[in-house]
């Protein structure tokens, strides 16, 4: 009888896939609208890439997590040096997937690149889904998807060699699969996706936050406290818990700290949260209203459409996300074309497409009233192009800065540092990545201890401890942060080179130092 039950289970199981298999087919062909909309992403991404003068990536972080996605793909454990485990990396889930390729024998650069590239067209249709779980609208969703691939913020992520992509998409997923759950598994699947979000950026934990306050105030769901509704919350909960779980018990025996070592870092060294609540402000406010004016075409529309409950998730997450930044690292909403802001970009451009659905539908058929929508709507994509244009020359222009800047600084230093000496600096990517020479991390991403330094601006006493052969450092950052006093003791810190990238941007000043004459 067993062996029977068992025989029985085993021809069941091909059918089942065969199935399944044929269900997910289904369903990809009756979205056919998005593969248009897919091709449209993969060419626009090209042309972003052809823009540039060469292969590469545009920002020093971006060679951050690829020098610790090639040690993880050489070593078998996350390091920046080779030798010593670190929490430097901001992100393990994108750092774990990049160095997938990388072990099969991929350049490291072009496999970042790819990377990103798939992140973003797997984001195109995450939009997609997005916009049909809220509106249940086809044409929504096609219009959400094709915005996504237009957005010049989108593509340049997608090339930037950094995680905000990968968070972008797993968050998306993250939101519509809870709006979709109709069952415990389908909340499983949204805490599936909010485990991942966690995995890729620490403000995964604000968007799990927003996740659960939205679910237990779903008028829907019944009282928060009656046990159907502690069931899903706990199955939305539990693989995050396990995911924190996990990365709490890694930084600490790399850092001393449960909390995420590369944000730790960085707000010990910036030390925002000692800034007045006016300078708070003003780095915020300037943040934001820089950050929403490309997309200002979406924000207007999303006017017409942002009524739905479904924005208050968005609302929960933007409120805790400002205030954090606010008290913390104001600063930080301006990094890198303002990319910890980039996690809004999905539901502006959903609510945004639903608005300009909405407004079409509702405008009567007269001539004039056409005629009227038309000129809004050509002044509105003139807007669209103007900032996908914009984002394509900057996107070329970082990577030129990068080679010109970043890259021959690393090349000049693997040639002049002999070989066992050091190079202390608080851009680590490029230099750590190309010049082969052991870093000291003025920052403390990849050396905890220097954090220790950082009250009282004390990083003088760390680096005449440890004795770099090279210091490499932007001059406002020495005026602003370091502290190191290069200026006062030129016996000890001889300038020797300048790095440069053209008008407007800061060159780096290479110092070679005599500890050894001393």
């Amino acid at each position: 009888m067993e062996a029977g039950r068992r025989i029985a289970i085993g021809e069941r199981s091909p059918n089942a896939a065969t199935q399944a298999v044929q269900r997910i087919a289904a369903r990809a062909l009756a979205c056919w609208e998005l593969w248009p909309i897919l091709g449209v992403a993969l060419a626009l991404t090209a042309v972003y890439y052809q823009a540039a003068p060469g292969l590469g990536l545009p920002f020093d972080d971006s060679y951050i997590s690829l020098q610790f996605a090639r040690n993880l793909a050489r070593y078998g454990f996350l390091t920046f040096d080779g030798e010593t485990a670190s929490a430097g990396a901001t992100s393990l889930l994108h750092v774990a997937l990049l160095a997938v390729p990388i072990k099969l024998g991929a350049d490291p650069v072009r496999a970042s690149v790819g990377l990103g590239v798939l992140l973003h067209l797997a984001l195109v249709a995450a939009v997609y889904w997005l916009g049909w779980a809220i509106f249940r609208d086809r044409l929504v969703a096609a219009l959400s998807a094709a915005s996504a691939a237009v957005t010049g913020y989108l593509v340049f992520d997608a090339l930037n060699g950094m995680e905000t992509t990968l968070f972008l998409l797993v968050s998306a997923c993250a939101a519509a699969a809870l709006f979709s759950a109709k069952s415990e598994r389908g909340m499983l699947l949204a805490g599936a996706f909010g485990a991942l979000a966690v995995l890729s950026r620490p403000e995964g934990v604000l968007l799990l936050g927003a996740m659960v306050l939205y679910e237990a105030l779903h008028p829907e769901r019944g009282a928060p406290l009656a046990p159907a509704a502690r069931r899903r919350l706990a199955l939305l909960v539990a693989p995050s818990v396990a995911a924190l779980t996990g990365l709490a018990a890694f930084y600490w025996a790399s850092t001393g700290t449960p909390t995420p070592g590369a944000a730790t870092a960085k707000l010990l060294f910036f030390r925002e949260f000692e800034a007045s609540f006016q300078t708070k402000f003003d780095r915020i406010d300037g943040g934001v209203a820089n950050f929403v004016a490309p997309v200002l075409p979406w924000l207007a529309l999303a006017a017409f459409s942002v009524r739905r409950r479904e924005a208050l998730l968005y609302a929960f997450f933007w409120v805790v996300f400002i205030v954090m930044y606010y008290f913390l690292l104001p600063g930080g909403v301006t990094h890198y074309w303002y990319r910890y802001q980039h996690a809004f970009l999905v539901p502006i451009v959903v609510f945004g497409s639903a608005g300009a659905v909405a407004l079409v539908r509702s405008l009567p058929r007269r001539g004039w009233d056409l005629l009227a929508a038309g000129a809004i709507g050509l002044v509105l994509l003139a807007g669209v192009g103007f900032q996908y244009n914009a984002f394509r020359n900057h996107y070329a222009e970082e990577i030129q800065l990068s080679e010109r800047r970043q890259i021959d600084l690393a090349l000049y230093l693997r040639d002049v540092v002999p070989p066992g000496g050091t190079v202390a600096t608080h851009d680590i990517g490029a230099i750590g990545y190309y010049s082969e020479r052991t870093v000291i991390d003025l920052v403390g991403l990849i050396d905890p201890d220097v954090t220790e330094y950082h009250s009282g601006r004390r990083l003088r006493e760390y680096v005449d401890r440890v004795q770099p052969d090279y210091i490499v450092v932007f001059p406002s950052w020495e005026d602003s942060f370091l502290h190191l006093g290069l200026k006062d003791a030129p016996a000890l810190f001889e300038p020797v080179m300048l790095f440069g990238g053209g008008p407007n941007r800061e060159p780096f000043v290479v110092y070679k130092t005599h500890y050894q004459d001393r």
